[in-house]
């Protein structure tokens, strides 16, 4: 996309869309900027959303060290009046995430009340102009700038689409999603062409399915292949963290790797070899799922030995009690018949029927008590099992995740 420069080097300037909020946007933004820096690329990442600061959240821990004071919200917010001649070199506001990846945030002061949105009279070609500066000015140190906005149609949205190479919309595979997707197209899909845009269907994999079976919809609109986001994936950005290991492979990860190698053709070459790392971690994981299926067949055996233990000690019981019952009626009734034939007196009967209750007592007592010691020892060693066989079916869960992740069937990417 041409915006006027005269043989400067061009940053792929790549913005990410959703019809509205909850779709997955800021994750899957800060994602591939992430494996896109992992793949060696220098990526600036913004945080474009004025209403609810995603990305600003997501990297809030690094505002203190890093001494920065300032957000492009704050920014445009100070110099609303004259924003029209305004630009800034975006990299000296940005905070250092790593070796050639910088993040910049929406707001860093958090603890500071300012001026609503709507509040802040911006008029569309001064943000446009404001924000085309910036990024003239900041894009030759970068070989991408990824701009997360806000979710919905609104300004910033719009301008920033319309200066970018790529626009990536992120939705979910339902209903009400995909009339958010046509509402936004509606609304601000003339600021820019068909031809960049892209479409990211947010899924579950337990919607692998669903997926397939409206699979000759996504022919068109440029799909990209679907993103998983399980609970690992969830669990991972809640707590600040990316799920992109090469040295732990994931669905997210794999199916990220295919996406943007899907919807950056002109970057291939790079990105495969960047995927050759992951796959080749990938097969190393086969021989250790193959070794933990082995654990798990031992586990299931160990566990199905306790299980008959169980069995047979109850059973035990309740030939005790039966003869403890038996013992006890046969007991009363030879001490009928000798109280009544040889026993002198009443009280030497009851006696020596006490005597026996007593012995059948402590006869019980012993018998519980290591019936007890028993089942603890048998309670231990079946959660200490179903822990191990927990963990276990959580890697093995992964791997076929990963599997089902890599297959064509699910991934469905087409060419142009």
């Amino acid at each position: 996309m041409n915006r006027g420069k005269n043989n400067r080097k061009e940053a792929q300037i790549i913005s990410f869309l959703s019809g509205k909020g909850g779709a997955g946007k800021t994750s899957v933004a800060i994602g591939v900027s992430y494996l896109l820096n992992d793949a060696g690329f220098k990526v600036l990442l913004i945080d474009f959303d004025f209403a609810t600061n995603g990305a600003s959240y997501f990297y809030k821990y690094l505002y203190p060290s890093q001494k920065k004071n300032k957000g492009i919200y704050e920014i445009i917010d100070r110099h609303a009046s004259e924003l029209d001649g305004l630009a800034i070199n975006m990299p000296d506001f940005s905070l250092k995430i790593k070796e050639g990846f910088y993040f910049l945030p929406s707001r860093v002061n958090f603890s500071k009340k300012m001026p609503l949105r709507d509040s802040i009279s911006l008029k569309e070609e001064a943000l446009k102009s404001f924000l085309l500066s910036s990024l003239n000015l900041s894009e030759e140190r970068f070989d991408f700038i990824i701009i997360d906005n806000q979710a919905g149609a609104n300004l910033t949205a719009k301008v920033s689409a319309s200066l970018s190479n790529k626009v990536i919309i992120v939705s979910e595979l339902d209903p009400i999603s995909s009339d958010a997707v046509d509402t936004l197209l509606i609304q601000i899909g003339d600021s820019f062409p068909e031809y960049r845009r892209h479409l990211i269907n947010k899924l579950d994999i337990s919607e692998s399915e669903d997926y397939k079976n409206v699979s000759t919809l996504f022919q068109s609109m440029n799909r990209l292949p679907p993103l998983p986001f399980d609970f690992e994936v969830r669990s991972a950005f809640a707590s600040r963290q990316i799920p992109i290991d090469i040295n732990r492979p994931t669905t997210f990860s794999i199916a990220l790797f295919n996406t943007v190698k899907a919807f950056l053709p002109e970057c291939r070459d790079k990105i495969e070899k960047y995927g050759e790392k992951i796959l080749s971690k990938f097969y190393q994981y086969q021989d250790k799922v193959n070794s933990l299926l082995d654990t798990k067949k031992t586990l299931e055996y160990e566990m199905e030995v306790l299980r008959k233990k169980r069995e047979k000690r109850r059973l035990k019981t309740i030939t005790i009690i039966s003869l403890l019952g038996v013992y006890l009626g046969m007991s009363l009734a030879i001490m009928a018949i000798l109280g009544i034939r040889f026993l002198p007196t009443e009280e030497i009967t009851v006696g020596l029927l006490g005597i026996l209750i007593v012995l059948a007592s402590v006869a019980y007592l012993l018998f519980t008590r290591i019936q007890y010691r028993e089942r603890t020892e048998d309670i231990l060693g079946k959660e200490r099992i179903e822990a191990e066989l927990s963990e276990i079916n959580k890697e093995i869960d992964r791997y076929k995740s990963l599997m089902l992740t890599r297959t064509r069937e699910f991934l469905l990417y087409f060419e142009k």
